[in-house]
């Protein structure tokens, strides 16, 4: 079996799961344990109820959080059930609202949202009649 995990960069990690969870809906996933039995702190996991994960660390090796490059380079596309309330929810934890809650042409809806550092979210509920055009 295949997966892919997001794996995003966040200069200052400690305000992030939290807002992740209370903005999106993600809950932290327990750390694991390294060789030597010691938690990796630098590491986080979060997860959504359907088990899709992603992976948080601070930017080494070259790498840069959307923070310290002043834009976002990707965006993470997330299908959601509820999607008003999930607009109602971010929006009151703070969330950066890039593109408010509409319908597209398509039939689905969705709205466009930046996390504390500015990683990209779309986040769509798709039309249960939407038809390809």
């Amino acid at each position: 079996m295949q997966r892919i995990y997001p794996y995003l960069l966040y200069e200052d990690m400690t305000e992030v799961p939290d807002f992740l969870t209370r903005a999106f809906g993600f809950r932290k996933v327990e750390p694991r344990a390294v060789p030597d039995g010691h938690h990796h702190h630098t590491h986080v996991e979060m997860e959504l109820d359907d088990g899709s994960r992603i992976r948080m660390t601070q930017p080494a090796n070259g790498y840069r959080s959307p923070r310290s490059t002043g834009n976002a380079s990707v965006m993470i596309q997330v299908d959601v059930d509820d999607i008003d309330a999930h607009f109602t929810r971010a929006k009151a934890a703070g969330a950066t609202i890039v593109r408010p809650l509409q319908e597209r042409r398509y039939g689905d809806r969705g709205y466009m949202a930046d996390d504390l550092e500015g990683h990209r979210w779309y986040f769509i509920q798709s039309a249960s009649e939407a038809t390809d055009e």
